[in-house]
């Protein structure tokens, strides 16, 4: 059924279609009435107070909608705008919708141990803020208030949230569904930004998120420099709809920036992460599963948060991060394992993967052997360094190699194997450990792991 308040905003919209009346005549007429019917019902909560103290003073909860002054002004300033979108007079879909979401909301909110049921109630009516024709079918943003419930569910933090979720076509039965939900406003840490549709190629924005452009994937050069490419959001009526070109959006690095990047395609600021109305988690990225692998091959003496710290600013240096990612912090995922190695030449080698373009990536940093040098890098300072690009990595091969510049050799590992290496037709060398530098004249790296059935697993690859 349609809400009281929707009821009286549609019926009052259709009478004065036709009347000459002044700017936002009926709007001041829809507040007219929200506030005389609070008034009327402070009046009666008053009273009903009154007659509680009287019998004895019998504990009461008083409707949130009868709770106080605060409640004559919305968390949300939205909720008292009208529907906007070219379908905000279409009375059959948004019937539609409400219904919706008055059935699925709070299901929808529901987490890993949690029910929505449990953990939220809904404060107030539920308003359509925009409804809208989409590439992907007729959509439409909800927004209501809501307060936790720490007396049925006391694990999740107190607090009033108001939720902004979309509705809109399923991709599995293709009928009408609350997809996904988010704590309204700009600062929420789930920006009001959809991707939906087939292929979650349509775009939803609402002007508080702050989303300025969109940027379907990150971009790799030959040399290994990540790059994006941008397309401007236009709002309308506060929400912007984006359909991205076929075969272009990328899971795992579909962002949104409030920014727009400067003439190197580089930010300044975080970007706002999708919000994926169709999954709920993300695919795993293909990087090697190597979490203990740490192949301390001399060169430093910083600890792991250090070294982390040092190739990522040494890659953000030389263009070889996301420019949507200006910190550690943010999206620009690196692999778990990493290679510190002593050169030859006094330098040292740090080896590591990066994702970028959808794919894992080797790249090796040859930077000074001293710690102090090493530390400047650390906290951000330039300190001079060479990356050296490896190109993809098969993360199936269950290996890495690459060569480094300068007669320094070779950087090989492979989680939990042993290692060998010769020089010709030689006799093969052992190496401790699943990582090694080898000598740059090796021209063969033996490797072998365990195998199923007690059967050792033996590999012998070139050094190419």
């Amino acid at each position: 059924m349609t809400s009281e308040n929707e009821l009286l905003e549609r019926s009052l919209r259709h009478a004065v279609t036709d009347v000459d009346a002044p700017p936002g005549f009926t709007d001041r007429v829809l507040v007219g009435g929200r506030r005389r019917r609070f008034r009327r019902r402070a009046g009666m909560a008053t009273a009903a107070a009154a007659v509680t103290v009287l019998v004895g003073g019998l504990a009461a909860s008083t409707p949130t909608w009868l709770a106080g002054p605060d409640s004559t002004t919305p968390a949300d300033s939205r909720m008292s705008e009208p529907t906007r979108g070219d379908l905000a007079k279409d009375a059959a879909f948004l019937d539609k919708v409400l219904d919706r979401w008055r059935s699925e909301a709070l299901a929808t909110l529901s987490r890993a141990g949690d029910r929505g049921e449990d953990c939220w109630a809904f404060t107030k009516p539920a308003h359509v803020y925009w409804a809208g024709t989409t590439p992907a079918g007729p959509a439409a943003l909800v927004i209501q208030p809501s307060v936790t419930t720490p007396e049925t569910c006391p694990m999740i933090v107190q607090g009033s949230p108001t939720w902004l979720g979309l509705v809109a076509n399923g991709r599995e039965d293709g009928a009408t569904h609350v997809l996904k939900m988010v704590a309204g406003g700009a600062s929420s840490t789930s920006p009001e930004v959809f991707a939906f549709g087939p292929g979650a190629a349509t775009l939803i924005a609402t002007e508080a998120s702050g989303a300025k452009v969109v940027s379907p994937r990150v971009e790799v050069g030959p040399d290994g420099k990540k790059s994006r490419r941008v397309q401007p959001l236009e709002f309308r009526d506060g929400v912007a709809v984006h359909q991205m070109e076929a075969g272009t959006y990328v899971e795992r690095e579909f962002a949104v920036s409030s920014e727009v990047p400067d003439e190197q395609g580089r930010t300044t600021k975080r970007s706002l992460w999708i919000t994926d109305a169709t999954h709920d988690h993300f695919t795993r990225r293909p990087q090697l599963d190597w979490p203990h692998l740490r192949g301390d091959l001399g060169g430093s003496a910083l600890d792991d948060p250090g070294r982390r710290r040092l190739i990522w600013n040494a890659l953000q240096q030389s263009g070889m991060t996301d420019p949507f990612s200006p910190n550690i912090d943010g999206g620009d995922s690196g692999g778990n394992w990493m290679i510190f190695a002593a050169l030859p030449d006094g330098r040292t080698v740090a080896v590591t993967e990066r994702f970028g373009d959808s794919a894992s990536r080797l790249y090796a940093i040859l930077l000074p052997g001293s710690r102090e040098a090493q530390e400047k890098l650390v906290r951000g300072e330039k300190v001079p360094h060479t990356v050296v690009y490896g190109g993809k990595n098969d993360v199936r091969a269950g290996y890495v190699k690459l060569r480094l510049p300068d007669q320094q050799g070779w950087i090989v590992a492979s989680y939990r194997a042993s290692l060998k290496y010769r020089i010709g037709e030689q006799d093969w060398v052992s190496v401790q450990g699943d990582a090694a530098l080898l000598p740059a004249s090796a021209t063969h790296v033996e490797i072998t792991k365990p195998g199923a059935g007690g059967q050792n697993d033996v590999m012998t690859i070139p050094l190419t």
